[in-house]
């Protein structure tokens, strides 16, 4: 079974375990740079909530299974994604979610309006 490391609040990782099927191996670390780099050199996938560690070449190299890192941002300012993608390694952001993005200002106005 293959290693997915997540980066974030335990609250997400909780929820990320609850939705994800039983097959996948979820591992919550630390967002700190020597435990991520540590956990990346078995890992196949990356889900960073966290954005707090910088993804350097070095830790990408040294990672040689990694197929993926998923951000849930916009930006991927915290990765080194020339080498991603000398690499081969598929990086997707909220970015390529243009759907999702358009519907969050209509989510956050109704919140608002609720609230109010």
């Amino acid at each position: 079974m293959q290693k997915i490391i997540y980066l974030g609040p335990d609250e997400g990782f909780q929820a990320v375990q609850t939705m994800a099927s039983r097959e996948l191996n979820f591992h919550h670390v630390e967002a700190e740079d020597s435990a991520v780099a540590q956990a990346l050199r078995s890992a196949a996938a990356l889900l960073d909530a966290s954005m707090r560690v910088r993804l350097t070449a070095e830790m990408i190299q040294n990672a040689p299974g990694l197929k993926i890192i998923s951000c849930a941002t916009t930006g991927s300012d915290h990765i080194d994604v020339d080498f991603l993608a000398r690499r081969g390694i598929v990086l997707a952001t909220l970015r390529d979610d243009r759907e999702l993005l358009q519907n969050l200002t209509p989510a956050a106005e109704l919140s608002w309006a609720l609230l109010m």
